[in-house]
C-alpha cells in the first residue's frame, strides 16, 4: 500500500454509512474521519464472508480489478448501571392497557421495566441485547431496566442503583458492520493491513426506551474517539480489541453509565472485477 490511497466503506445493520481513509506513506497508516458521512445509495452490501475470488476473464467488457481485505468490527459495551440519586428515569411511567400490557412474542411489554436500544452513527436501534439490563418480566427472557425510577423503587444493587446482569462482565454488541479496504498485493491480502492503526470517531450511545407504539428517550452516552490497531498475520485473518473507554461527556443524564470498546469479530480477502 506504499503511496497508495484506501477506500473504507461501512455496511452497517439499518444505515449505510461512507468513510473515506488515507493511507499514507507507509502500509501501517490508516486513519478514520471523525464524522460519518450517510449516502443515499448502496455501495456493497456485505452480509457474511464468502471467500469467493472471481477472476478477471470471468469478466465480460469493461471491467475495474481490486484486491479488497473485509475487516467486521463491532461495537460493545460493559458495566452497564444506571442510579437514581439525583437524575430519575421517566420514560416508562405509564401503561395505557394497564400492567402488564401484553401482546405475546418479542412486543411483550410490562411497565416500569422496558428493553432499551440504542442509536449511533453506527447502526440503529433494535429489540435485542443492545443495552442488556438486569430483570426478566415477560414471555421475551429479555433483561430490561426499571425506566421509571421517579415512581417504581426497583434496584438489584441496594438503594438507587440498578446494574447489569452478570456484573461486571457481560459483553453486549450495540453497533458494528462490514469495513473494506482495497490492498495492493493480491498475494499478501489482508495482510497488508497488519499493524496498521484505525479509529472510530462521532461514538455516541443515544438510549431509547422501546415501546410497541413510540419509543421513548434516555439520554445520550459520549465517549471518546475509539482506536486499535490490527492484527492481520496472513492473507485472510485479521484481529485486534480496543481499550475500554469511559464516558468523556456526562450531560444530559449524569446517571447512566457504561463502558465501550471495539473488537474485529471477522475478515475475508476477495480479489475482485466490477462491470463498468
Amino acid at each position: 500500500m506504499t503511496g497508495k490511497h484506501a477506500v473504507l466503506v461501512a455496511i452497517i445493520t439499518g444505515s449505510l454509512v461512507g468513510y473515506a481513509v488515507s493511507a499514507g506513506s507507509a502500509r501501517h497508516s490508516a486513519s478514520h474521519n471523525n464524522t460519518p458521512t450517510a449516502i443515499g445509495v448502496p455501495v456493497r452490501a456485505v452480509s457474511s464472508p464468502s471467500n469467493s475470488r472471481l477472476a478477471v476473464d470471468h469478466c465480460p467488457g469493461p471491467h475495474l480489478e481490486r484486491n479488497v481485505c473485509y475487516v467486521r468490527v463491532i461495537f460493545e459495551n460493559n458495566e452497564r448501571k444506571v442510579f437514581s440519586h439525583d437524575n430519575d428515569v421517566d420514560a416508562e411511567c405509564s401503561c395505557a392497557f394497564g400492567p402488564p400490557a401484553c401482546f405475546g412474542g418479542d412486543d411483550c411489554h410490562s411497565c416500569p421495566f422496558g428493553n432499551w436500544g440504542v442509536d449511533s452513527a453506527y447502526g440503529s436501534r433494535s429489540n435485542t441485547t443492545q443495552f442488556r439490563g438486569w430483570q426478566s418480566v415477560d414471555i421475551s427472557a429479555k433483561r430490561e431496566w426499571n425506566s421509571c425510577t421517579s415512581s417504581y423503587e426497583y434496584y438489584n444493587n441496594g438503594p438507587e442503583q440498578q446494574r447489569q446482569e452478570g456484573w461486571p462482565d457481560d459483553p453486549r454488541q450495540w453497533a458494528g458492520g462490514w469495513f473494506e479496504w482495497e490492498v495492493e498485493d493480491e498475494d499478501e491480502g489482508c495482510g497488508a493491513l497488519d499493524g496498521a492503526p484505525i479509529s472510530f470517531g462521532s461514538v455516541e450511545m443515544e438510549l431509547h426506551e422501546l415501546d410497541l407504539f413510540d419509543d421513548e428517550f434516555i439520554g445520550t452516552l459520549t465517549y471518546p474517539t475509539h482506536a486499535m490497531t490490527l492484527d492481520c498475520p496472513n492473507h485472510d485473518t485479521c484481529d485486534g480489541t480496543s481499550q475500554w473507554y469511559t464516558r468523556s461527556d456526562y450531560n444530559p443524564n449524569p446517571e447512566i453509565d457504561a463502558k465501550s470498546r471495539i473488537t474485529v469479530t471477522g475478515s475475508y480477502f476477495e480479489h475482485e472485477c466490477i462491470e463498468f
